[in-house]
């Protein structure tokens, strides 16, 4: 994800270890506002260990603290090494950098039912060089947000942005005249929120805009992250220069955007600095709850360029530790029922209540929709929406690149290129 997480450790402290198998540490990347997975997790899986192994003396106990992704993929790695982990987490993104330290979830018979009922999106982004690393928790993806308030205040219909022909052109439009109108009493406010800090939100916002007006090749060849294909040159130019012209003067953006991560612009908008916003479906229900004190809001996919709404995919994944899979038959088997039970359709149902987007297959998502309210992010995308959707990957590393390498490069490019005027285009740039 394209986020500061929480990390929730799960350690099994065990008197008699001759006599008991546990798994020895069950480690997740929970972020703060997700207590219910956190609870759920806790309270039932662990429990349920417990009750496996029929001993008192296997005693868990659970820590929370804040760690960046690349601070908890190094506390894992450590883990990993000294044979402390079984079951742990993944990002979408990051699977690849742990291919070499997972079971093939592939080969392990008792989940091959939940694997054959996966998106097919989601098992091709965890899956890296043919092997299946992680199985896949949740799903993210970008999303839009507006003020329906604010909409029919300046006489647009507030439905609008719900409209298969809701491209970014429209938005600056809308954005314009709102903004105009609320900076005679607000002067910070703004029409567009979004992420522009040289970090993984720019990519994420990159990867949305260039998929929203059809680019549609691999961006990394070799040693080289490369926009030298003809078409997609021209597609990149003209996705970064829209880009750019919302933050000149008169824009739909602040030049401050330049420095925001997702924290900053879901608080703009939910203090009420700005007409839109970008940011993830995983975050919308805190924001409504929010901004509900003050004003209605709604969200949609985000907009249109020249071909279609497009939204990066995000999310976490479960992976299985080598060392765990065969040397300790037994604590393999718990390590294998804790997958099973952390990812399964049931608690995959619990999940859903508080708004995460399922990983199974589409009929799965319409069985729950069914008796959802209107209000879940997931069920109120699928049926207020109109028009389709693209959702696209991040580019996965290479055999001699890791993904932050390459990361870093984008973001890191897309962050001079907004800061430039004129700015300097870079058709192939080396990781």
């Amino acid at each position: 994800m394209c986020r500061v997480p929480y990390v929730l450790l799960f350690f099994a402290a065990v008197v008699r270890a001759a006599t008991v198998c546990v798994p020895g540490v069950y480690a997740s990347v929970w972020k703060g506002y997700y207590v219910e997975m956190n609870r759920y997790i806790r309270v039932e899986v662990l429990k349920k260990l417990e009750a496996m192994q029929n001993d008192s003396n296997a005693n868990y106990v659970n820590t929370l603290q804040p760690l960046e992704t690349d601070l908890y993929n190094q506390l894992a790695r450590e883990m990993l090494k000294e044979e402390n982990l079984d079951v742990f987490d993944v990002d979408i993104v990051y699977s690849g950098s742990f291919g070499q330290d997972t079971v093939d979830l592939q080969l392990v018979p008792d989940i091959q039912g939940l694997i054959d009922s996966l998106d097919p999106i989601l098992r091709d982004a965890y899956t890296y060089d043919g092997r299946l690393v992680a199985f896949p928790l949740y799903k993210n993806q970008g999303i839009l947000v507006y003020r329906k308030d604010l909409l029919r205040k300046y006489k647009f219909d507030e439905n609008e942005p719900m409209q298969a022909n809701f491209t970014w052109k429209r938005l600056e439009t809308i954005a314009r005249t709102i903004m105009e109108g609320e900076q005679k009493a607000n002067p910070k406010f703004i029409g567009y929120a979004w992420q522009g800090l040289a970090y993984e939100g720019l990519t994420c916002n990159l990867m949305e805009w260039l998929g929203s007006d059809g680019f549609v090749r691999e961006i990394v060849n070799g040693d080289k992250v490369t926009l030298n294909d003809e078409n997609n040159t021209r597609i990149a130019i003209e996705a970064l220069e829209r880009a750019r012209r919302w933050l000149l003067d008169g824009g739909i953006s602040s030049r401050d955007t330049l420095n925001w991560k997702e924290k900053t612009s879901n608080k703009e908008f939910t203090d009420g600095n700005s007409a839109f916003l970008r940011t993830w479906d995983s975050m919308y229900q805190k924001i409504r709850n929010e901004a509900a004190k003050e004003f209605e809001v709604d969200a949609t996919y985000l907009p249109a360029g020249k071909a279609v709404r497009a939204a990066t995919i995000g999310g976490w994944g479960v992976a299985l530790a080598n060392m765990t899979m065969p040397g300790n038959a037994c604590r393999a088997k718990n390590a294998v029922q804790a997958l099973r039970w952390i990812v399964n359709k049931t608690a995959g149902r619990e999940y859903f209540k508080y708004g995460f987007n399922p990983v199974y297959k589409k009929a799965f998502t319409n069985e729950l929709c069914i008796n959802a309210t209107r209000d879940h992010i997931v069920c109120s995308l699928d049926r207020l929406v109109k028009g389709p959707t693209r959702l696209v990957a991040r580019p996965k590393p290479s055999a001699k690149y890791k993904y932050k390498d390459i990361s870093t490069v984008i973001h890191g490019f897309v962050n001079r290129y907004l800061k430039t005027s004129p700015p300097a285009f870079d058709v192939a740039m080396d990781i």
